[in-house]
């Protein structure tokens, strides 16, 4: 939160992602602001060098929720959308809130899931959520391996609204 509305500030002034920018737009707070600038001369001490996948699962806030998404913009004209295009969107629409909304009235996290990266990470308890005919088929076969509960985006929104209404 604090990154975002320093990014709120600092563009308001008109100022670039400068430490002394930072300081200078938490100025007139009253707390100290320390800045850590994390720029191109000390990537070397951040930036990861393997190929190697670091390892997530044991991590991941428990039950956990998946959104599992049909690649809807392969359907489409090239020039209308792109795959990287309906990425971004997929996360401005009813279906993400709802799973966020979900996750949180759960006490737990929620992803986009990945079937390449992320079948090792799902367990029991966990809520699969699909939107398309190739995810809810995804979502049913994992279903027969882990003890997961499987729902559409229109099921998950009427799971919402009878909660909210009791």
């Amino acid at each position: 939160m604090i990154a975002f509305l320093t990014d709120v500030k600092l563009y308001k002034s008109k100022l670039k992602l400068l430490p002394e920018n930072v300081k200078a737009v938490w100025a007139d707070y009253p707390f100290q602001v320390e800045v850590r600038y994390l720029d191109v001369g000390i990537e070397s001490k951040y930036t990861w060098y393997t190929d190697q996948i670091i390892e997530t699962a044991e991590y991941l806030a428990r039950p956990m929720a998946f959104l599992l998404v049909d690649e809807l913009a392969t359907m489409v004209p090239e020039s209308v959308a792109t795959e990287e295009r309906f990425r971004q969107m997929i996360t401005t629409m009813r279906p993400y809130y709802d799973l966020a909304d979900y996750a949180f009235s759960r006490d737990t996290a929620f992803q986009k899931f990945d079937s390449l990266q992320d079948l090792k990470k799902v367990r029991d308890g966990d809520t699969l959520v699909y939107i398309g005919p190739k995810s809810k088929a995804t979502a049913e076969a994992v279903s027969h391996m882990v003890d997961v509960e499987v729902l559409s985006a229109k099921e998950l929104r009427k799971k919402l609204e009878k909660t909210t209404t009791n």
